[in-house]
This record gives C-alpha cells, structure tokens and sequence, in this order.
C-alpha cells in the first residue's frame, strides 16, 4: 500500500457556486492532514471508488465539526484531551436549525436515537458486553485480523455503518417545511445547501496516500464564518443526565469521526453484509 497515491474524484461536479480556484481567491483556507481511521479494514476490502456523496458529505461534516457550527461552540483537540465532548458531535447540529430546539435539547435528541439503538444491539447480542465492545472497537480505530475478534470487529464497523444510515435518515425529516413564495422550504435544508456551496469546490483538495500500515488524508477547507460566536452554546457532558446518555453521545461522536471518513463508507457500502447474514456467519464460524 505504500507510496499509493488516490485522488479521489478529481473531476467532481460540485454543488458549490464556481470552480476551485474562484473559491481559493475568494476565502482564505486551511489545510488538514489526518490518519484515516480503520485504515486496515479499508486495505483489507478496498472500495472500486468513493462516493462523491461521501466525499462532499465528509467536507460538510468536517467544516462544521472544526470551522462554523450553527448551534455549538467546537472544541479545541486540547479541549476534547481535557474532557470535552468530542467536536464530532456538533456535525449532528446544522440538521435541527430551524427546529425551534435549545442546545441541550439537540444533544439530547442525537443521544436519546443512539441509545436506543446501543439498546437495540444489546439485546440482540443478548446482553453480553457487545456495546461495550463497539466502544473499544471505535476508540481504537481497528480492527483485530485473526480470529473470531476478526469477525466481530468488522461486523461492528457494519453495525456502525447502519447506524449512521439510520439516524441520517431521521435527520433529513426531522425539521418542518414552511410555504414560503408557494414552494417548500426548509431552513435546515437551506443551511445545510448553503454549506455544500461552500466547500464543495474543495472536494478536489482530498488526497489520499497510501502509507505501510495506513491512509493520510489531506484536503482544505475554508476559512468561513456564518454564525454569531456570542450565540453559540459549549458542547458539554452536563447536557447528558444519565450515564446511558453519555455512553450513547459518546458513541454518536465516535460514529460520526470514525466510520463517516468516506474510505471507510465506501468499503462498508461495497461489501456490505445484512444484519441476520453477519450473526450467522459469526455463529457458524464460532462453532
């Protein structure tokens, strides 16, 4: 895998207003560079090619996860090091504007859909530490290669990768539609299409390159702000009463950092194994 070089849709049409170089001059932009997380499972199942949704999708979450939030102050890596919430959990954030709900009220909701679904896996696993399990799994950021582990880490990944279909999904009907000139509106749709104007051009900014053992990404972004820093609110663990709460906010976060990087997706997508096939391979190969 080393000196691979992916350039991933170089010649996407975007969503955005103009090309690249129109958007280079017109904002200041900033560089990212990052390690692909389960970049051994991406080695291991290699997608044909990424989705451009994934990649302008990826984009989106990335400037409003380290750039422009709507609803949350984003913390700093230093912040999340001393106990922040994750700043992937603010990319759940831009589809509740217009939804009339408070800061707290959002956390909660984005926390509340995923412990339900952690509730759901655990009664499917017949309650014997398999949550517990998908944490370490996304904390680590890999997956075990021999082995029964070997099996169950990657029907984690696909367990994840439902999840984020799941809430996404919800998501894109959550907020009501005003008759506004005679035609639907949206302000979370607005929003969220005014984003893809932004930073869709920088989708030929990503770049992936093969190293032994793993992928670095590299991209832009720019350097724009739409919201009002006196109104945003801090992301913090008080917005979640109960440990169950905390628990599911935490997993959110790490779905969304984690198995929303668009390698990962694509994998996932190309290979991806229903729910029932994936308990009964992982059965017979136990017994």
């Amino acid at each position: 895998m080393s000196d691979v070089l992916v350039t991933p849709l170089s010649g996407v049409t975007s969503r955005g207003q103009g090309s690249l170089q129109q958007a280079l001059e017109q904002y200041p932009s900033k560089d990212f560079e990052l390690v692909v997380p389960f970049s051994d499972f991406v080695s291991r199942v290699p997608p044909s090619n990424i989705g451009a949704d994934y990649l302008t999708s990826d984009l989106a979450a990335a400037f409003t996860t380290q750039i422009d939030n709507p609803i949350f102050k984003l913390p700093t890596r230093q912040d999340e090091r001393n106990g922040a919430v994750p700043a992937a959990f603010a990319m759940y954030a831009p589809y509740y504007v217009g939804t009339g709900f408070t800061p707290e009220q959002i956390a909660k909701d984005v926390a509340t859909q995923a412990a339900l679904y952690l509730k759901r896996l655990d009664a499917e696993h017949q309650h014997d530490g398999y949550v517990a399990r998908v944490l370490a799994v996304l904390r680590r950021g890999r997956i075990a290669h021999r082995g029964l582990q070997a099996i169950e880490d990657c029907n984690i990944l696909f367990d994840v990768h439902d999840f984020m279909a799941i809430i996404t999904n919800r998501l894109h009907h959550l907020t009501p539609l005003t008759l506004v000139g005679g035609k639907l509106y949206s302000a979370a749709e607005a929003y969220r299409a005014g984003t893809h104007d932004i930073v869709d051009p920088y989708v030929n900014t990503v770049l992936y390159q093969g190293a032994p053992g793993r992928f670095n990404k590299r991209f832009q972004l720019p350097e724009f702000i739409r919201s009002d820093p006196a109104q945003l609110v801090a992301l913090g663990w008080d917005f979640f009463d109960t440990k169950t709460l905390r628990r599911a906010a935490e997993f959110a976060a790490l779905a969304a950092e984690k198995v929303g990087e668009p390698l990962v997706r694509s994998s996932l997508s190309e290979n991806y194994i229903p729910a029932h096939m994936r308990s009964r391979q992982y059965m017979l190969a136990a017994h």
